[in-house]
């Protein structure tokens, strides 16, 4: 009987530690913490008809398609609009979510909006808590927002989102889908042993390092298995990484057609690729084995239309992701001619299980799948054999995976057969589909293999396997560097996007500019890399500021990933310390994927009047369609909540206003170009409230969207239990190494705290964070002399370090500048000390305008050259070494550019390139209140 090779892969991790979607480790808060899940909100996902399900299953399988093993919920799940939050200690928070699918035996979960801010960690177990993954960073943030997470077993899930104080209302992503996965033919649906993972598949099958394995332990690292997602459905497949003709370990993965070739480019952006899953010895572990996985792919090349066994039933994917060193995989070799393979074996993962190896020892033969037909076949046939262990066969989630030659070539990707452990051994065989007929059969580039694996046309039809870094060194053998001269910005040489290029820095003094073109806005990925010498690389902007650099040591490729708004971008390739090589050509690739379009369904919606009701804690999604366009939304909230408008997902210069609902501005955010708009207004009485977004000067976009966002967290009541403690002599005791609350409540108030250090821990941290205002902080020795002070603008963390003080008595002020306070929120307060140094901060200053930074500056500031066209050059004299800010706005007083200068004891000259994006007209630059001039720009 035929078989289409699909199942779910079994459970994936036992271990809490176990890695995985390069994470990075770590236990949740609630682990250590032992926060109780009772609380937790939860979510329930009603059960599925799993008998008739299973019938349509076996039914499917017959014909040859895809074994469907799970079906996904649609859900729409947010930070804002689900869980539960959790309070910490120093302003953190903790967001906890259970999720609860009725009668799975696993689950998994798919997003959209995915985005982590620096420090903040997610991760998911099941109910158990026997299995956990994560964490997962900002290191995962893609520019699709797109992302999926590995399966859990059991049918209960619990997502932990930890977001520390300084990054509160940054973060945000939305679960579209749970899977719920029913298959009764994948090891989690086994009741035979709570723990069991790893022997779902046959007892005949052989695991990779047994002894038949030691000739293909480099073949072994290319084979994967992967989990995929077809709409609504899930499956499993196996399959492996190829190398190219150019030998430049681009990332490729050979499967197979019917391995969910007709899936939506949302879905391939997550499927799940599993490296390294395997046994470390013959026997099957005691464990689950660690797992190494890759997120994210984009289809190259198929050999059918349809989903299914078509022709030689070839798919080829590219990772939109590097592959990390640390998991040490092999880009296999493979062979394109028409001789059939006189022996060799398959390696692959059947029922979702460790990597399993099969042995075929006689020629291969022509077939067509399921056998019949006449020449030209699609397909090899190979006829597994008993070997030292068992008779290793192939099984459903085996589909797609690599036929290796007798060199270690890949011939082919399997599509299906007769083969079990149970069957006769007459029938113990598989079809896999001819890499020779997938070469050039096809109709088109998309259709064939060689475009791809040979695009330089060299006509070469074999090629052996290799370990990262591949290297390129061979071909070609000499430079010839068409792009000279291009030693600048103005002689840059123009590349299309998506195209390798090859050129050299051929002298000590060479440098490489070259430029590319933005239609859209979108994820651009350059990498550079085949390098002979310790070249480096930098993206630059229109007018040449830096976007992004890579400066890896030696030979090492350097990559940069950028987000940006069509437009011209720069590349500049050059030696470090004077790195060259005139024989060997580097690799150039400024890859593009364009981000979403955007459909606006709220229109019409120009007016306070016609404001579009939104509710709050949830992404809204909507377009600046013309250079009029103007968007009015509306949200009534309830007792006294402070409010965060974050704006964000920028396609031009756009920005915000909140009104309330008699129109009166409360609040508003300008940046310049695609930076995001954010409000923070405090302490807002129940009511209704607008929010206006429009574009700076007529800035639009008729094809994208822009990201709104409104919180409302509710205002906690503050209790200050250290008054009256106004003055030194008043100063109230606190505990050391302790978080404390309390209260400036007037313009007039100051808070005053003494604590002690001792000769064990004479080292000092203060720390105060959880600012509802602009407060500051200043640290006083037993006689009230000043040993530090920390006055950073707005609500940003204040921290003082003192190393150099003698055990004794110290003092603390806390006051609001120019007046800050609050009748409602408590600030936070931590004086810390310590057996070892505190890390002293990178600056001690005030970034406070007409403040200290007045203070430190001496005589007035000289602009020129007149009038400034795309440079303008700052002259100042400072009495300190310091980071200096300097801010440009318009006439109407919104900030254009906002940057700092390292500025040094004595005089000064900065270098300031003006965005491209700036019209001509008045501008006027400041360094603080007392030190500020206008200019005029005329490009």
């Amino acid at each position: 009987m035929k078989k289409a090779l699909f199942i779910l892969l079994g459970v994936l991790l036992t271990s809490p530690l176990l890695k995985a979607q390069v994470s990075k480790g770590g236990k949740p808060y609630s682990f250590t913490a032992k926060l109780a899940q009772q609380d937790v909100n939860v979510k329930t996902i009603s059960a599925l008809p799993v008998q008739k399900l299973q019938l349509e299953d076996d039914q499917n399988l017959k014909q040859g398609l895809p074994l469907r093993i799970g079906v996904i919920a649609p859900v729409s799940y947010s930070l804002n609009n689900s869980g539960t939050w959790t309070n910490l200690p120093g302003g953190d928070r903790l967001w906890r979510l259970k999720i609860q699918v009725q009668g799975a035996v696993a689950t998994s979960l798919y997003y959209k909006d995915f985005l982590l801010p620096e420090g903040a960690s997610l991760y998911i177990y099941n109910g158990d808590n026997t299995q956990l993954i994560g964490s997962y960073t900002s290191a995962n943030n893609e520019g699709t927002g797109v992302f999926a997470t590995e399966i859990l077993r059991g049918n209960t899930c619990v997502l932990e989102y930890y977001e520390p104080k300084a990054a509160k209302g940054k973060g945000h992503f939305t679960i579209t889908g749970v899977n719920n996965i029913y298959s009764n033919k994948i090891p989690e649906s086994r009741t035979t042993s709570i723990d069991k993972t790893v022997g779902a598949s046959g007892t005949c099958e052989v695991n990779v390092n047994c002894p038949e394995g030691a000739n293909w332990q480099n073949q072994k690292r290319a084979v994967a298995k992967i989990l995929l997602k077809l709409g609504t459905s899930a499956y499993l497949c196996s399959g492996s990484l190829v190398n190219n003709a150019r030998k430049d370990c681009k990332p490729y993965f050979l499967t197979a057609n019917h391995c969910g070739s007709n899936a939506s480019a949302t879905d391939f952006s997550q499927w799940i690729f599993y490296f390294n899953y395997e046994s470390p010895t013959c026997a099957n572990p005691a464990s689950e084995p660690a797992s190494n996985t890759i997120t994210g792919c984009v289809q190259r090349a198929r050999a059918g239309e349809s989903g299914s066994v078509e022709g030689s039933d070839f798919q080829l994917l590219e990772f939109t992701q590097a592959i990390p060193t640390s998991y040490n995989v092999y880009y296999a070799g493979w062979n394109a001619g028409a001789a059939a393979s006189p022996s060799g074996v398959g390696i692959h993962h059947p029922a979702g299980d460790i990597k399993k190896i099969s042995t075929y020892s006689a020629p291969a033969t022509g077939a067509n799948y399921g056998g019949g037909g006449t020449a030209p076949y699609t397909h090899w046939q190979a006829n597994w054999v008993q070997t030292v262990t068992s008779w290793g066969v192939t099984e459903g989630g085996s589909s797609g995976s690599p036929l290796f030659n007798n060199l270690g070539q890949i011939v082919g990707q399997l599509s299906g057969g007769p083969s079990s452990c149970t069957v006769a051994n007459s029938s113990k065989y598989d079809y896999y589909g001819q890499v020779y007929r997938s070469w050039t059969y096809g109709t088109d580039a998309l259709h064939q293999l060689k475009p791809w694996l040979d695009p330089d046309n060299t006509g070469v039809l074999s090629l052996n396997g290799t370990n990262y870094p591949c290297g390129d060194t061979t071909v070609p053998t000499t430079c010839t560097d068409v792009y000279e001269p291009n030693n600048s910005l103005a002689t840059a040489a123009s590349i299309p996007t998506g195209t390798d290029i090859r050129a050299t820095i051929a002298t000590a003094t060479d440098t490489d500019y070259f430029k590319v073109q933005l239609s859209d806005t979108s994820k651009l990925n350059v990498v550079l890399d085949n390098l002979l010498a310790d070249f480096d690389l930098r993206l630059l902007s229109a007018s040449g500021a830096q976007l992004g650099i890579s400066q890896n040591t030696g030979t090492t490729a350097e990559s940069i990933t950028y987000n940006g708004p069509a437009g011209t971008y720069y590349l500049q390739v050059y030696g470090k310390n004077g790195a060259h090589a005139d024989s060997i050509c580097y690799r150039l690739n400024a890859g593009v994927t364009s981000l979403n379009g955007c459909t606006d369904q709220l229109e019409p919606n120009d007016t306070q009047a016609t404001a579009a009701a939104i509710a709050t804690g949830t992404n809204i999604r909507a377009q600046i369609a013309t250079a009029t366009d103007v968007d009015f939304y509306k949200f009534t909230t309830t007792g006294t909540n402070d409010l965060n408008i974050r704006l964000d997902s920028l396609p031009a210069d756009y920005d915000i206003v909140l009104l309330n609902a008699s129109g009166t501005q409360l609040g508003i955010s300008q940046n310049s170009g695609t930076t995001p708009e954010s409000i923070t207004y405090g302490a807002a009485a129940a009511g209704t409230y607008y929010v206006k977004v429009y574009g700076y000067n007529g800035a639009f976009s008729n094809t994208k969207c822009y990201l709104l966002n409104v919180t409302a967290t509710p205002v906690t009541a503050c209790t200050d239990a250290y008054e009256p403690n106004e003055t030194r002599t008043a100063a109230a005791t606190i505990p050391v190494n302790t978080v404390i609350s309390a209260q400036i409540s007037s313009s007039t108030d100051k808070d005053w705290y003494k604590f002690t250090n001792t000769a064990s821990q004479p080292y000092i941290e203060v720390l105060l964070t959880n600012l509802p205002a602009d407060y500051d902080l200043v640290l006083y020795d037993a006689n009230g002399t000043q040993l530090g002070i920390s006055q950073n603008s707005g609500t940003t963390n204040e921290r003082i370090v003192y190393n150099v003080g003698t055990v004794g008595t110290y003092y603390i002020q806390v006051y609001g500048y120019s007046g800050a306070s609050s009748t409602t929120q408590c600030y936070k307060l931590a004086a810390n000390i310590g057996s070892s140094p505190k890390q002293v901060p990178v600056a001690a200053k005030s970034d406070k305008p007409g403040d200290v930074a007045a203070k430190d500056l001496h005589g007035n500031i000289r602009l020129y050259p007149v009038p400034v066209r795309d440079v303008v050059y700052l002259e100042l004299n400072s009495q300190h070494n310091m980071q200096q800010t300097v801010i440009i706005t318009d006439i109407n007083g919104k900030i254009v550019y906002n940057q700092q200068h390292r500025v040094v004891d004595g005089f000064n000259r900065l270098e300031i390139r003006l965005p491209a994006s700036l019209k001509d007209g008045t501008y006027i630059v400041s360094t603080s209140k007392l030190h500020s001039q206008k200019f005029i720009l005329q490009r």
